[in-house]
């Protein structure tokens, strides 16, 4: 399986034009938790405002693997972003799972 990432710089997008990107790498699913926002109820926001401290995204987190099929990936767009921080990182779990040692992996 090959995994990617890319960034695409100044863009201007709506709702609807994100929807469009989505789609060309699979369908969306819908967030169970999350509510979307009214023009698409798969997509939502995540905000946080100037001067708060805390982010529920503010630890490292697998978007949606609860579900019994998880989604294969995520796509973001930033509106905005600040001049440093706030950084999206992204790691192969399959490496991280082929790391472990054997007794840990049999460990359901």
């Amino acid at each position: 399986m090959i995994f990617s990432f890319s960034l695409f710089r100044d863009q201007t997008l709506t709702v609807a034009d994100q929807r469009t990107f989505a789609e060309y790498f699979g369908n969306l699913i819908p967030h169970p938790c999350v509510q979307g926002v009214p023009e698409d109820p798969d997509i939502f926001r995540t905000v946080q405002e100037s001067g708060e401290d805390y982010s529920r995204d503010n630890f490292y987190h697998s978007d949606l693997m609860f579900l019994d099929k998880p989604p294969m990936g995520s796509a973001l767009y930033a509106e905005e972003v600040p001049p440093y921080g706030a950084d999206t990182e992204f790691c192969n779990m399959y490496l991280a799972y082929d790391a472990l040692p054997d007794g840990l992996k049999k460990i359901e």
